[in-house]
């Protein structure tokens, strides 16, 4: 035992003294997982971080229904274009993440590069847990799993759910999330969803308030897909009634409760097919992006209008 810790020892100094001298310098940033942050001494302009789901990261997002389409533009890029001043963005978005994931893309650029100057925050779907696919699924580019949401896909009777692979690893990603469901939340997978949506919004929000950082929420997807009908009163009801719905700064956050009488992206894109991708694939066309952005410039203007151009 002895030895093998010394070995182990000697091992990690010998890595890092290889990669210290002997790597090339385009070849370093390979042993770092987060290469592609700027460095807060050297940023001169001002920064606006984003992040989201795949409403955000549209240009890693490629349709599997609609080959042709390409994004020209993302939301944040056409948001910095309206702010006042000289101004840069990070987008911190992936496809598929959930919200923890998201909150935590935040906290890590803050404690990594420095606070920004302005957030502006994508919320994902809150049946979104970050926990990984099975190791026998090829569908493993994101840490995602929704255990309600993928019972809609199993189900679905889209195109690209039908080819054999595709069932074959929807079938192993619902008995997976089944699994899951039910030994971590069998009955109350509602006020989970609900009770981690509420607390990610609520932590990022304060961040921004104590650290004197404007901030502007929205939500791209359904806050808490279900099957049912009679869950998605359940759903709506808890929200309204939630201990920390009042804590929630309504004034910034667009659309606003996302159900009952708000909306969420995902959700208006439906009803306005000219914005979608297509009938198969409702994410968000270039057109769609823009109106992404157009709401959030909204907000902006209503509750910090001297970063208008």
């Amino acid at each position: 035992m002895y030895l093998r810790k010394k070995f182990r020892k000697f091992k990690y100094k010998l890595m890092f003294w290889w990669h210290r001298f002997f790597k090339k310098p385009e070849e370093i940033n390979d042993f770092f997982i987060y290469e592609d942050f700027v460095e807060p001494l050297v940023e001169t302009k001002k920064r606006l971080f984003a992040t989201g789901c795949s409403f955000t990261d549209v240009y890693n997002y490629s349709s599997p229904w609609y080959k042709e389409f390409k994004y020209t533009t993302s939301w944040p890029e056409e948001v910095i274009k309206q702010l006042r001043g000289d101004w840069s963005f990070y987008n911190g978005a992936g496809c598929g993440l959930g919200n923890d994931a998201i909150c935590a893309t935040f906290f890590d650029h803050v404690t990594r590069v420095g606070n920004p100057d302005f957030v502006m925050i994508q919320w994902s779907g809150a049946g979104r847990v970050p926990i990984g696919y099975p190791k026998d699924c090829k569908l493993n580019k994101t840490l995602h799993l929704d255990p309600i949401a993928w019972y809609n896909s199993q189900h679905s009777k889209k195109d690209m759910f039908q080819n054999p692979e595709w069932r074959h690893d929807q079938a192993a990603i619902l008995a997976w999330s089944n699994k899951y469901k039910k030994i971590y939340y069998p009955h109350r997978h509602i006020k989970f969803g609900i009770d981690n949506w509420y607390k990610n919004i609520y932590i990022v929000q304060d961040y921004c308030k104590m650290h004197d950082i404007p901030y502007i929420f929205g939500q791209g997807i359904n806050t808490l897909q279900t099957t049912s009908r009679e869950d998605n009163y359940m759903i709506m009801e808890y929200i309204e009634n939630h201990h920390m719905y009042d804590q929630i700064d309504q004034d910034k956050f667009i659309g606003w409760p996302t159900l009952l009488d708000g909306f969420c992206f995902g959700e208006y894109f439906k009803k306005n097919p000219e914005l979608i991708i297509g009938e198969l694939d409702t994410h968000p066309n270039n057109d769609g992006t823009i109106k992404i952005a157009e709401w959030y410039l909204e907000k902006v203007k209503e509750n910090y209008e001297n970063f208008i151009r």
